[in-house]
């Protein structure tokens, strides 16, 4: 009985150790703003990404300098800044991504806000943010800082979701910021940085099949003992 037990925990442990770690990709291209060298002056628009001008108004696109991590970021002034993903039916996927400013203007200004959304044909457009935009100051960032959203220990605003289950091939992850207008000039700006989109990872069915027929000798040994 005791070999049976040690041959059934060598399986399981086999099973386990055959078991893939998540292999979650982040889809977004250019995530980091990396691609675009702004030393010389702002990059717009970002590789990988469109600008989308609000009234007419399009201010965005990469600087150097104010980064929550690497070197870039993306500024938004005014307007939206968007990209087409490609996702997969059905599945769903996770969406983190960081969001500061570094000036005082920003930090004071009545009109200064940023919102988040994902559409697509079928899913129509999913409002990160619950429809209330995040704005400066807390739970906004202040001056300097960037604060991740979505982060549980830190809510981002009115954030009401981190996930969205894609209903077409073509998924459109937009990020709108806006700022108070001096003519048609922004006051203040907005940084994005590391956007991420994954999808939430399943077990490969390798792996399952390894796990299943674990628990099928794990049976047949209580069989065998009962008779």
């Amino acid at each position: 009985m005791l070999k049976t037990f040690t041959t059934l925990a060598t399986v399981l442990s086999a099973a386990i150790s055959l078991t893939p770690a998540a292999r979650a990709q982040n889809i977004v291209s250019n995530p980091g703003f990396e691609a675009d060298n702004a030393s010389s002056g702002p990059v717009t628009p970002p590789t990988g990404w469109t600008v989308i001008s609000i009234g007419g108004i399009a201010d965005a696109g990469v600087l150097v300098g104010f980064a929550n991590s690497g070197s870039n970021a993306a500024y938004i002034g005014y307007g939206t800044l968007s990209q087409t993903l490609t996702t997969t039916i059905g599945a769903t996927y996770t969406v983190s991504f960081f969001v500061g400013i570094d000036d005082l203007t920003t930090l004071t200004d009545p009109n200064a806000t940023f919102d988040a959304t994902v559409s697509g044909i079928n899913l129509g457009s999913l409002d990160l943010f619950g429809g209330v935009a995040l704005t400066p100051g807390a739970p906004g960032p202040t001056p300097g800082s960037f604060v991740q959203c979505p982060n549980p220990s830190n809510p981002c605003s009115a954030e009401t979701s981190d996930t969205f289950t894609a209903e077409d091939t073509a998924t459109v992850l937009s990020f709108t910021g806006l700022t108070t207008l001096s003519g048609s000039s922004p006051t203040g700006v907005w940084y994005l940085d590391d956007v991420d989109v994954e999808a939430v990872a399943a077990p490969e069915p390798s792996a399952l099949l390894v796990l299943v027929s674990a628990f099928g000798l794990t049976t047949l040994a209580r069989l065998k003992i009962r008779l």
